[in-house]
């Protein structure tokens, strides 16, 4: 991470594999528009965003968006993009401090990888958030996410449909309005209902939900009567080019997310009165340990170590708070195995 002079708490992590009120958070959906590509707006509501997108062509969007508003968005970043408009809209999302998922329409690779590193770049400033592509065919998604292959990225595959409209992009959004809806940051997406859909297609065999989900492609299926997301998989599957699955669910990077930012709104409160005296560094090593004790009693942490803290040699100003800890997995499945005795 690149060392910055500004003031603030600052943060980064690397992962091996070692082992929220719904309607508060804001949405970002960018997709293809006619009306005022290249200028987004913030909406509230429906009539926002009908008027936002009156267009005939822009009728998907449309009902993307009043699902986001509909199922966990406070509100909506939007913004219409024409073609060859992906990263500038791109770069302007990153700017946005408020967004905390993302729904994009992007289908070409090269912007879903510049999606990818809008998403990266910004989570490395302190604006963690994850995004979601949706896309129609279950071939080209699976190339897709190999092509990704990030942790902030999902992909969707499949359309749901919306107050009449059938479109990937209701599927994308409503998968989208789960996570904006979330509880906690370790909530299931396994199973878990996507309301405000009507029906999602296709039909899949076990063998082909089986490669979606290790393609890292979210599926989704019709179940009893309601729309159901199989499992919120995300497209990092590889680490370099050995199969990895560190992130393979999204409730782990959210989990991380979540604690990081814990650890930083923290330690901001603290920043004031933090010097460079042993005392001093105690101190915030001990309110750090307090809030990873607070974590693993709230089930997020399996384990963790106790903090060091120093600062550097070559610059007494800045304060370095290493953490160590292991995050508690979602059970996404359990087998049950029997020794029966006739």
């Amino acid at each position: 991470m690149e060392e910055k002079l500004r003031p603030g708490v600052f943060s980064s992590y690397t992962a091996g594999s070692s082992g929220y009120g719904s309607g508060s958070r804001a949405a970002g959906l960018i997709v293809p528009g006619v009306t005022a590509p290249g200028t987004p707006v913030w909406v509230t509501d429906g009539t926002e965003a009908a008027a936002a997108l009156p267009a005939r062509e822009e009728a998907e969007a449309l009902a993307a968006c009043e699902l986001l508003l509909a199922t966990g968005a406070g509100k909506v970043w939007l913004c219409p993009v024409a073609e060859e408009g992906w990263q500038a809209a791109f770069d302007l999302a990153g700017a946005e401090a408020e967004l905390d998922t993302i729904v994009s329409a992007c289908e070409e690779e090269a912007d879903a990888l510049a999606f990818a590193a809008m998403l990266t770049a910004a989570a490395n400033d302190r604006r963690e958030r994850v995004g979601i592509i949706a896309a129609a065919d279950d071939e080209a998604a699976l190339a897709l996410a190999a092509a990704v292959n990030c942790e902030r990225v999902m992909l969707t595959a499949g359309s749901g449909v919306y107050q009449d409209c059938d479109s990937p992009l209701c599927l994308a959004a409503a998968v989208a309005g789960k996570l904006l809806s979330r509880s906690a940051p370790d909530e299931s997406l396994s199973a878990a209902v996507l309301e405000g859909l009507s029906a999602v297609s296709p039909a899949r065999s076990e063998a082909e939900i089986e490669t979606l989900l290790r393609g890292g492609v979210v599926p989704a299926e019709w179940v009893g009567g309601q729309a159901e997301c199989i499992r919120g998989v995300t497209t990092r599957t590889k680490n370099g080019s050995a199969p990895d699955s560190t992130w393979r669910d999204i409730t782990t990077l959210l989990t991380v997310d979540h604690i990081m930012q814990a650890v930083r709104q923290m330690l901001t409160e603290k920043l004031r009165g933090v010097r460079s005296s042993q005392q001093s560094l105690e101190s915030v090593a001990s309110q750090v340990t307090v809030l990873l004790r607070q974590k693993e009693e709230e089930g997020l942490l399996e384990d963790w170590s106790d903090p060091v803290v120093y600062t550097r040699p070559e610059d007494a100003s800045v304060c370095v708070v290493e953490l160590s800890f292991a995050v508690a997995r979602v059970v996404s499945r359990i087998t049950v195995t029997a020794s029966i005795t006739l």
